[in-house]
């Protein structure tokens, strides 16, 4: 991990591990208002892969992946300070199903 910030945004070493472990698509969540980026590098490699990646606030994250974990491999990076608040009940950094 790469202990991403607002500013610095999600970085491509913040989600290898998904890929690794076989997501063809992953959720990236931007905070429960907006502030943290991604990375151009993380947008361009995302792209490389051919990795289908949805980019949204925490909440609808949430929601989009417990949809989307129904259909194939995804994986999301939800930051850890908005789990609470997006209704997450199972407390994992990186949630792989």
């Amino acid at each position: 991990m790469t202990g991403t910030n607002h500013s610095q945004g999600i970085q491509p070493a913040d989600f290898e591990l998904l890929l690794a472990q076989g997501a063809a698509t992953v959720v990236l969540a931007l905070g429960m208002n907006g502030r943290l980026l991604v990375a151009p590098a993380t947008r361009r490699l995302l792209a490389d892969r051919g990795v289908e990646a949805h980019i949204t606030r925490a909440e609808e994250a949430v929601k989009l992946y417990n949809r989307l974990r129904e259909e194939g491999p995804v994986g999301s990076l939800i930051n850890c300070t908005c789990w609470e608040r997006a209704g997450v009940l199972e407390l994992y950094r990186f949630v792989f199903r």
